[in-house]
């Protein structure tokens, strides 16, 4: 690089394009120029090559079902001239491209078998390829064939990387890093070699600087060098406040780092301290990479990419400098990783900021005009850079937790459930879930959902002061029981929506219609006495037509956010205390009109990455946050609306995990409610959400998810009124009755019920078009009949009067 460069590293660029979290990035070669791959959360992958002194978006890859979360790059060959452009996702695949096939943009393969998210990818260039899985095994491959694959991690494998043997005979080793807090090494064939142990939580990212050496980072937001060949630490390096997400090599004397506390540092080897620290105006950082020049790249959860240079040639113009500095200005940071119990009278004035600092990256805390503000000393510019006001609080303190598996429990039983086969390990705590555990139990062993009580049932014979016996719950899904965590279910004492004796309401079952925006509670059927009042659809109903959206708004909020945090933990994602508190506020059931930071959504959107087996808090922590208008906003606004309803129409189609299942339906319910921009996606996209409700509607359900499906149909008939669109209320005619007339589709009672009430306040004020669309359809004899087999008074009641007006 040029030798202009001494200074420290400045901003040189800020590339667009994605709309999404950029969760991986790597350098790769296009013709004889350098450029840069991207991986993101929209499902996309983007290659950036230089046009002129300007990077600019050249390719764009759209072929992931899911989220991507690691790019690779394996070098030009005689095969294959550019190289191979290599992205790897949550839908488990890794799509292989080549930039000179004669369709470049649709992968020449995939490679297959991860059995979970594929969640890092290194390359060798003799073209191996060695990707890592939430499934804890990596597979090394060679062309489209998997040629080992390496098992014995006990959690996700999140980091991989080759590295060369110092026998100098060729010979390359494989270094996977774990959730389970270690480092293993391997040789090509799977043969199990050292196992690394010094990080104290999960490892995220391997990089060899020469042969038989690694560098890792983990959340323990450490660097440790070390030796593979005797399995010793050479060294550990401290700066980062919050997990480390990435590493990268810079030269061959220095390596870089990115965090979740918003930086991306520079470290020279043997020296225990960052040279830099290069603040970022975005909580996570999620990936860094080094260019041939020198600069480097980091990508962030506010889903741009940026470049930094120390070649003064290259630095951004100063105006675009000046709003650097001003984004960081104003960037705000939690009270909690910077204030602990220090009062702002004891603080220092701004003329704290005349003595310089002492090390680079140094943090300093003043008070002026009435504010708290964080200062970062920057040994490169010999200044304090402001790097935010301090706001919030709280005095949580981080709960720590012990592994089998990874974790200690406080049992471990052994069930026998088939002679043939030898009995299989149950862990609990005291301080679990006995439903919770059996759920996991059941899905882990591929046992039947019919063993849910028997399980939970044993724990709680042999487990002193576990939990009643006895399940009690109004509507009760495998998570069952008053008081427990019920993934969709009703409310504790803290819950939203109160508790009590009314512990596990749903709509249409007790308290005042919900109206958008106001906050409140469910919709009581009996609430809808005199719906038809003046200002829209009359009915001679006392049930329809429904005026104000339905949503779900009760919930074990202790229940919620205690399994999320293991889950998140567990999985390597990590839930810091600080969020844990903002989660608690976006549960609350009184909305209000408090502004919801950055950090806390980002965390949000974290929480969706997790695994479809573990997600089942984070969906119910979403139904809740969905009926804030920002959290709304966030999600449904824009190309991030596009990417929301893709997320959520595959876990309404599959009935693998029924939580799951009911849960989304309860995120769209709630999404109406939560702002214009949710609706305008709903409708927008209502062809797909009734594709994904039809499509499902064959598989056997249980009554929440019924209930809650129930419910989007009913709001849609809500929307459709408000809008009078004819066409509208045409396609969801037909989707109501398509649905119930699916035999085992609508069974609950309060299913049945929503049904006809959604298809009353359909026809309400429709006019002879629809009614006569809905005679067609043989709406008349169908409902006849399930009037007739129903004991329910409300569904005889209200069939009444829907044979009424359609007369």
């Amino acid at each position: 690089m040029s030798a202009s460069g001494a200074e420290g590293y400045k901003l040189r660029a800020t590339l667009t394009g994605h709309s999404g979290d950029v969760r991986a990035i790597c350098p790769i070669q296009i013709g004889s120029q350098e450029a840069l791959l991207s991986g993101s959360r929209d499902k996309t992958c983007l290659v950036f090559a230089l046009d002129g002194l300007r990077f600019k978006s050249t390719m764009c890859f759209k072929n992931h079902q899911k989220y991507i979360s690691s790019v690779g790059y394996v070098p030009p060959n005689t095969q294959h001239q550019q190289g191979l452009i290599l992205s790897g996702s949550h839908d488990k695949l890794v799509h292989v491209y080549d930039p000179l096939s004669a369709a470049p943009s649709q992968p020449i393969y995939s490679l297959t078998g991860h059995k979970d998210a594929v969640s890092c990818i290194a390359s060798h260039h003799t073209g191996m390829v060695l990707t890592g899985s939430w499934d804890s095994t990596a597979k090394l491959w060679q062309d489209s064939f998997c040629v080992a694959t390496i098992e014995g991690h006990e959690l996700a494998v999140w980091a991989v990387q080759f590295v060369e043997s110092s026998s100098g005979d060729g010979d390359v080793l494989l270094a996977t890093g774990s959730a389970d807090k270690t480092i293993r090494v391997w040789n090509k064939s799977g043969g199990a070699g050292k196992v690394l142990r010094g990080h104290t939580d999960v490892v995220r990212g391997l990089v060899s600087p020469r042969p038989n050496e690694l560098l890792s980072c983990a959340n323990d937001a450490s660097v440790r060098q070390w030796d593979i060949s005797t399995g010793s630490c050479l060294g550990v390096y401290y700066g980062h406040t919050n997990y480390i997400y990435s590493i990268a090599l810079l030269g061959s004397d220095s390596f870089v780092t990115s965090s979740e506390d918003a930086s991306v540092r520079v470290w020279k080897f043997g020296k225990p301290d960052s040279v830099q620290t290069i603040r970022l105006p975005t909580r996570s950082v999620w990936a860094v990479a080094t260019l041939r020049n020198g600069d480097i790249a980091a990508g962030g959860s506010d889903s741009l990419i940026r470049i930094f240079t120390r070649d003064n040639s290259r630095v951004a113009p100063d105006d675009e400098l000046k709003a650097y500095e001003t984004e960081l200005a104003s960037m705000e940071h939690a009270t909690k990783e910077v204030l602990e119990g220090v009062k702002t009278e004891d603080l220092p004035t701004d003329a704290a900021l005349y003595a310089p600092g002492e090390k680079d990256g140094q943090t300093k805390i003043i008070r002026k005009d009435g504010k708290v503000e964080v200062y970062n000393w920057s040994a490169m510019e010999n200044e304090w850079k402001k790097i935010g006001d301090v706001v919030g609080s709280s005095n949580e303190k981080a709960s720590g937790r012990t592994l089998y598996q990874g974790r200690e429990y406080d049992y471990v039983f052994s069930v026998d459930f088939d002679e043939s086969k030898p009995p299989v390990k149950l862990p609990y705590n005291r301080s679990d879930d006995p439903y919770v555990v059996a759920q996991k139990f059941l899905e882990d062993n591929e046992l039947p959902q019919s063993y849910l009580d028997t399980v939970a049932k044993f724990i709680m014979q042999n487990v002193p002061g576990s939990g009643s016996a006895a399940p009690v719950s109004a509507y009760a899904d495998p998570f069952t029981g008053a008081g427990r965590y019920m993934p969709g279910g009703g409310a504790s004492a803290n819950g939203a929506g109160g508790g009590g004796a009314a512990g596990y309401r749903d709509p249409f079952t007790g308290g005042n219609a919900y109206v958008s925006g106001s906050g409140g509670g469910e919709t009581s059927a009996a609430a809808m006495n005199g719906a038809g009042a003046a200002g829209g659809p009359t009915s001679t109903s006392s049930f329809y037509p429904v005026r104000d959206f339905i949503g779900f708004h009760l919930g074990n909020v202790d229940g919620v956010l205690k399994k999320l945090k293991e889950n998140m933990d567990a999985s390597g994602l990590g839930l810091p205390e600080t969020e844990v508190a903002h989660f608690r506020k976006l549960m609350e059931k009184d909305l209000t009109n408090a502004p919801v930071s950055e950090s806390t959504l980002n965390t949000l959107g974290k929480a969706l990455d997790l695994p479809d087996a573990q997600i089942f808090p984070a969906l119910d922590l979403l139904r809740f946050a969905i009926r804030h208008r920002t959290v709304c906003d966030y999600f449904c606004e824009a190309e991030r609306g596009g990417m929301f309803i893709s997320f959520l129409l595959p876990l309404i189609k599959s009935a693998k995990f029924p939580a799951n299942q009911q849960l989304s339906l309860k995120v769209i319910s709630n999404t109406f409610a939560g702002s214009n921009a949710g609706r305008k996606l709903l409708t927008d996209h209502r062809k797909a959400v009734f594709a994904a409700i039809t499509e499902a509607a064959p598989s056997s359900i249980d009554k929440n998810a019924q209930i809650a499906r129930a419910t989007v149909l009913l709001n849609f008939a809500v929307l459709s009124n408000t809008a009078q669109n004819q066409e509208e209320k045409l396609e969801l005619m037909y989707v109501l009755l398509e649905v119930a007339k699916v035999a085992n589709a609508v069974t609950d009672d309060e299913a049945v019920f929503r049904t006809m009430v959604a298809l009353g306040t359909l026809l309400s004020g429709s006019g002879e078009e629809l009614k006569g669309y809905a005679k067609a359809l043989d709406v008349v004899p169908f409902g006849a009949v399930v009037a007739s087999g129903s004991s329910d008074d409300r569904i005889k009641s209200v069939w009444k009067s829907l044979e009424k007006d359609l007369a």
